[in-house]
């Protein structure tokens, strides 16, 4: 049976609650309770007497055990709140977006949006944002499976495949550059390999590696141009993006006075790898040179071919069934001590 939905609140098992009319035979039970009788051979000994609270009430316990029987069905049936169901059968395809977080990523030689210098990583980010959400005369991608994955000296999956594309920006807005040695690094092999992991699952007949990199890759445990061959055996294609170029970049330092000044320091950017990757995959390599070209090239890829997949969204719930239970609770220990003290029946 399908779950129940009504607006935000859901009942996970709502068959449960084919146990509630138990409680109507269990007050119905309460209420000859209440109405039992004694055979005497004379009346006279009792005639007149008032009729005592003990006695109307006597179908009080029976009547708060079946009140918690109903409590009880309703929690087992699990009402919770979450986000509206969303349907999903349109046409996407499977993205993992990679994003170089390494030590290079400070360079401020990209702008914000106030045309101001500012670091590359946040430059990714609004260009991704705009990618992934619209904006910008980008319509989305609303019908795709997206998924992230960060890399300097080691990669890290930060948001599996979804259609909750809240949830992948949340984790892309949490990316920071590498600060210390041991996370700094460019491995763009492991990087890629991440990304290929999370993809090879995937149902979706069309499935796509975007890799962003601004530097040379420098692990020597992995060969990018290996991981290129995976991809290309599994049929996933690999758009890859050098950010920046070889040369000189502007990197802040602050001073001992707290200045904040610029200091040029080298880059490099390996380009043939990058270009090398693509074509052994079918993808293209693009170079962004400025904060307008980085975002012509999600541009572009924003026009890749839709295939039709239907997604799972992932869904934050509340559970509610916790109140039942304690209302059931608290009712089933009420009736078990009236039913010992105040109504107790003796024999």
């Amino acid at each position: 049976m399908s779950p129940w939905v009504a607006g935000r609140l859901e009942l996970a098992s709502p068959w449960w609650l084919l146990a509630a009319p138990l409680a109507l035979a269990l007050l119905w039970l309460a209420r000859r309770r209440g109405r039992r009788s004694i055979s005497y051979s004379s009346l006279q000994l009792v005639d007149g007497l008032p009729v005592t609270w003990r006695v109307r009430l006597a179908w009080l316990p029976g009547a708060l055990l079946a009140a918690g029987v109903a409590l009880a069905s309703v929690a087992l049936a699990r009402p919770r709140v979450g986000d509206e169901r969303t349907v999903v059968n349109s046409e996407g395809i499977a993205i993992e977006l990679v994003v170089d977080t390494s030590g290079s990523m400070w360079a401020h030689d990209f702008n914000g949006p106030d045309g101001a210098p500012t670091d590359r990583l946040s430059a990714v980010k609004r260009a991704v944002r705009e990618f992934v959400a619209g904006g910008d005369g980008l319509p989305g991608r609303a019908g795709d499976l997206l998924g992230l994955t960060v890399f300097a000296g080691y990669a890290d999956a930060t948001c599996p495949l979804t259609l909750d594309h809240t949830l992948l920006l949340e984790a892309l807005d949490a990316a920071s550059i590498a600060r210390t040695r041991f996370e700094d690094g460019t491995s763009i092999g492991q990087g890629l390999a991440v990304a290929l992991g999370r993809l090879r699952d995937s149902e979706a007949r069309s499935r796509v590696v975007v890799l962003l990199t601004d530097g040379v890759h420098n692990d020597p445990t992995t060969d990018p141009l290996e991981v290129a061959g995976i991809a290309r055996e599994l049929g996933i294609r690999v758009y890859t993006i050098g950010m920046g170029s070889t040369g000189l970049a502007p990197f802040p330092e602050e001073q001992e006075d707290g200045r904040i000044v610029m200091r040029a320091r080298p880059v490099q950017l390996d380009e043939r790898r990058l270009q090398a990757i693509a074509a052994a995959t079918g993808g293209t390599y693009q170079r962004a040179g400025n904060t307008a070209a980085l975002r012509a090239i999600y541009a572009e890829i924003d026009r890749l071919e839709r295939v039709e997949i239907e997604g799972v969204t992932y869904r934050r719930w509340r559970e509610l069934f916790v109140v039942p239970v304690a209302a059931a609770a608290l009712l089933w220990a009420l009736s078990l001590l009236l039913d010992a003290t105040a109504f107790r029946r003796l024999g």
